[in-house]
């Protein structure tokens, strides 16, 4: 059994030992958000879908990603609130897809296969982290990893998973740190 832990009130490695003397495993389930001087600025996702392409752009004061559709030059906004659709996390999660056998093959509905592994971009707190996502069951968790095996933590707050097709494009453009230091 594997315990997420919520990592926003501190002592995170204190309930990790105590859930391992309790015999299960753990593992950080969202992290705060790094302080505005050290989040990276300019980040872009950019996800090609056939009918439609989505842009995520960084805005590292809010430490949120506008989203945009189809290369319009204003970000997306809720239509029930009005708000402009800005989530904390991106996630891009590339997998095979197969036709679904749902006794309609005339709809040509696509079956993303989501149990196994595959790549991952995430991106939270300005940063882009590639990776690996892996999930073992229907029922289980899709857990993801950065470049060296080790799992990400996603910053706590809104989170969009775009679910990719190996055959569908993609980019990303890294921020870059900015020097806030005062001189003096």
């Amino acid at each position: 059994m594997n315990i997420g832990v919520l990592a926003l009130q501190g002592d995170f490695h204190e309930h990790i030992k105590t859930l391992r003397r309790l015999g299960a495993a753990g593992s950080r389930a969202f992290g705060p958000a790094l302080p505005a001087a050290l989040r990276p600025a300019g980040a872009i996702l950019t996800v090609h879908y056939p009918y439609e392409t989505i842009t995520y752009r960084y805005d590292s004061i809010a430490n949120t990603y506008w989203r945009y559709v189809d290369g319009s030059t204003e970000p997306q906004v809720d239509a029930a609130d009005g708000e402009v659709v800005a989530p904390t996390n991106v996630v891009i999660l590339r997998m095979r897809f197969g036709a679904l056998n749902d006794g309609h093959p005339e709809k040509n509905r696509l079956d993303a296969d989501d149990i196994g592994e595959g790549e991952a971009i995430v991106s939270t707190n300005g940063r882009i982290i590639r990776g690996t996502w892996s999930k073992e069951s229907v029922t289980g968790p899709t857990r993801l990893f950065d470049g060296s095996g080790r799992p990400i933590t996603l910053t706590a707050g809104q989170t969009f998973v775009q679910v990719l097709a190996l055959s569908y494009g993609w980019e990303v453009r890294e921020g870059i740190r900015l020097d806030v230091r005062r001189p003096g």
